[in-house]
């Protein structure tokens, strides 16, 4: 490549997506900074099973008209991800890594998790897991709302049982994090290369 034409990144989901670094101006001998381009990770234009599953749960209130004490009931109640033991069996997990509802295989519909009376996290007494995925770091990034609304959907479809949509949701919603921090990890990269 030569030093005049932008660095791209080919990635897993396919093209060049953005182009963190910029050539230099000839002559100057200066770079612009790199950017930060997240929109293949924004949580637009969903696949039609998840667009089925986001139609069937209609959110309200929008996320901006919350409270901060509705905000913080948001990071209790609602996914923050998901753990998946090696027999099978999913658990989807709060921010504060507490147990939301426990999905075993072969089970029409998961139990419901009774909240801790303390706040406190369950990573020393987890079973071995087979898997743990993050639906967000950063939900401004990936935004606000669409990801408040996939969240809110990911919940509902477990409280029905809804095997279909919640995996549908919550592989497209896990997509995008991964893509996020591809995009983030990259940015780094080459921030910390145009300071060289």
């Amino acid at each position: 490549m030569s030093s005049d034409s932008p660095d791209t990144r080919q990635t897993v989901w396919g093209g060049n997506v953005v182009a963190f670094r910029r050539p230099h101006a000839r002559g100057t001998g200066l770079r612009p900074e790199p950017t930060l381009c997240l929109d293949a990770a924004m949580l637009t234009q969903p696949p039609l099973g998840v667009q089925q599953a986001l139609a069937t749960h209609p959110m309200e209130p929008p996320l901006s008209s919350l409270n901060p004490e509705a905000y913080s009931d948001y990071e209790r109640l609602y996914p923050h991800g998901r753990w998946i033991l090696g027999g099978g069996t999913k658990i989807l997990f709060n921010r504060k890594k507490q147990p939301l509802f426990i999905w075993r295989p072969f089970v029409r519909k998961p139990e419901r998790c009774a909240p801790p009376p303390v706040l406190h996290t369950i990573a020393h007494r987890r079973p071995r897991l087979a898997s743990e995925d993050r639906f967000y770091r950063d939900p401004g990034a990936i935004g606000r709302e669409a990801l408040w609304h996939a969240l809110e959907t990911i919940l509902d479809a477990w409280e029905r049982g809804d095997r279909a949509a919640a995996d549908a949701v919550e592989e497209w919603v896990l997509g995008k994090h991964r893509v996020y921090l591809e995009l983030s990890r990259a940015y780094r990269e080459d921030l910390g290369d145009a300071h060289k």
